[in-house]
């Protein structure tokens, strides 16, 4: 769907609620998408929408999916606390998400792709204990003050702790840069991963001290 509707004027030129997969791009997305029936979505794409709820603190807008296993939100927006929740979710990809209180509990996850700004990488909870595949790509910031540096530094250690249990790990060009510049930072933490196989970073170098973060427990 490539129109300006909200998510109740959609449901309305869509004959058969009992959709598979479903790409939604532009529409205004509220709290009648909860109850919208299609719950029977395996797969779901939302592109440019603007989510809206009542419920401002407690938007969880795919906990009736149940069926739902891969979900892509590319540059959607919303003002709030939204939660990501899905039992069966195996996939998911955020990118360009502007949403700085968000919750994702996804039990059986086992890939998450992150195509964020540094400070959207920041989760009030992030649960996602069978995690396998990780794909992390900071986008640069639109600025990034000497100040905030101690925040980046616990965003990212945060978000890794809650990333323990991944077995691949990918992180794009300025996500090395940024760990690169906090390289004596890095060498006096103790890394969380203990089951990483492979770890693939996208730059020309990168130090020791990063390496052996992500590396240290697995060699151990």
């Amino acid at each position: 769907m490539d129109e300006n509707y909200t998510f109740s004027e959609l449901c309305g030129t869509i004959p058969d609620c009992n959709l598979k997969m479903m790409k939604i791009r532009a529409v205004w997305i509220d709290d009648s998408f909860v109850a919208s029936g299609f719950g029977m979505l395996t797969t779901l794409h939302l592109e440019d929408c603007m989510l809206h709820s009542a419920l401002l603190e407690d938007f969880d807008p795919f906990s009736k999916f149940s069926c739902l296993n891969k979900l892509v939100m590319a540059h959607c927006m919303y003002h709030g606390r939204i939660k990501i929740s899905g039992s069966q979710l195996l996939s998911l990809e955020l990118d360009g998400m502007a949403c700085s209180d968000m919750e994702i509990s996804a039990p059986r996850l086992k890939s998450l792709s992150l195509l964020q700004e540094l400070e959207y990488l920041q989760f009030t909870k992030l649960s996602v204990p069978s995690i396998d595949h990780v794909d992390i790509r900071a986008t640069d910031m639109n600025f990034f003050l000497e100040e905030d540096e101690e925040c980046v530094r616990k965003s990212l250690i945060s978000l890794f702790q809650n990333l323990k249990n991944a077995v691949f790990l990918s992180l794009g060009h300025y996500t090395v840069k940024v760990l690169s510049d906090m390289s004596e930072f890095l060498e006096q933490q103790p890394s969380p991963f203990t089951r990483l196989n492979s770890v693939i970073m996208v730059t020309d170098s990168v130090p020791y001290t990063v390496i052996n973060y992500f590396l240290k427990e697995t060699a151990a």
